[in-house]
Order: C-alpha cells, then structure tokens, then sequence
C-alpha cells in the first residue's frame, strides 16, 4: 500500500479522491472500512444506568465488574471507553497517531455537545510519549 505523499509524488493534479480510487483500484481493501472510518470519528453513545458509553466500547460485563468494586460512575464511564489507539494504529508513528486522535476526540466533543450535553461528558486525550501510548476515552466535564 502507498502514502498519499508517495501517490501525490508520482501523479500530478490529484486530490484525495484521486487517492482513494487508487487505492481501492489497486489494493484488497474491503469496502467497508470506509463506514468503520466513520464510526471511530462519530460513534454511537448509549446511555446505561445514567452513563454515557461509546456504543461500540461498551461491555455489560465490564460495567457489571467495575460497579461491583463499587466505582463511581465517573470511574465506570472512563474505563469502559477506555481505547488504547496506539493498539487500533500498531506501527503508525507515535505523531500520527496522536494527530488522528485529537481529531477524533474534536470530532467525538462534537457530537457530545450536539446530542448529550446533558450527560456532561468530554472526549479526553491522554498522550504519554515516553512509552509511545495514546489513550482517548470519556470523562465528567470540571466544572
């Protein structure tokens, strides 16, 4: 597979459309990443017992096991969205990926404060460079 910057390289006067039709021209890419693009950038949230989940993250388990400990809500909803992008990305450098998620979490803060605002939730980055990890997840907004 090839970069945009390498497809750009060879080619003149070519957008990013350009580049995706190139990739899907030439590579076995399945049609629907495209869609699972989308859905990491504008996800699904469900709200469980008062608290905001991240559809796709969501596990009754995990709930289950983090309310039997007796965690707050706050710590419950951390936990269960909790997703370790720098996995999602193995092999990515550690500044791309940190770039694609704070759009993520600019895009996930968009729809929070569009549809769930009542929640007072916020997509939260935590960035740690020196092991290379990059979390994002939701948190109670401070007041």
């Amino acid at each position: 597979m090839f970069s945009i910057e390498e497809f750009k390289s060879v080619n003149t006067n070519v957008n990013v459309f350009d580049y995706i039709h190139a990739l899907y021209s030439n590579e076995k890419i399945a049609a629907d990443l495209v869609l699972a693009i989308d859905s990491i950038f504008r996800p699904k949230f469900k709200a469980v017992h008062g608290i905001l989940f991240v559809e796709e993250l969501y596990s009754s388990e995990k709930h289950e096991s983090l309310e039997n400990a007796n965690k707050s809500n706050s710590e419950i909803s951390y936990w269960v969205n909790l997703i370790d992008l720098t996995s999602v990305f193995e092999g990515v450098d550690f500044k791309v990926v940190l770039s694609i998620a704070e759009k993520m979490k600019a895009s996930w803060n968009t729809e929070l404060n569009r549809g769930y605002s009542g929640y007072n939730v916020q997509a939260s980055l935590i960035a740690e460079a020196e092991p290379g990890e990059i979390y994002l997840t939701l948190e109670l907004k401070e007041k």
